[in-house]
């Protein structure tokens, strides 16, 4: 099973297309499916006009995030959160 969203914020100039959070169940992720999933959202905001498109990913090993940097994205922002729940 695999889930992907794509969306586009904003008008014109100031517009901003974004790959949100492509995701493959671990036991298909052998399969690279984060590829084909990242190029289908990738051709429907093309179609949406021209301009820059961020992709979003949260908590992907280092082979999903190789996907993405293989299809030219660029590491910009890199977030780290830890969370200690007391009882």
């Amino acid at each position: 099973m695999a889930i992907l969203g794509a969306k586009v914020e904003g008008q014109d100039e100031e517009q901003e297309k974004i790959v949100d959070s492509p995701g493959v169940v671990p036991e298909h992720r052998h399969m690279r499916l984060q590829r084909p999933l990242t190029l289908t959202a990738l051709h429907w905001l093309r179609s949406q006009g021209p301009g820059s498109i961020k992709l979003e990913s949260y908590g992907d090993g280092e082979k999903a995030v190789d996907i993405y940097r293989e299809l030219g994205f660029a590491l910009e922002v890199h977030y780290l959160e830890y969370c200690r729940h007391l009882s």
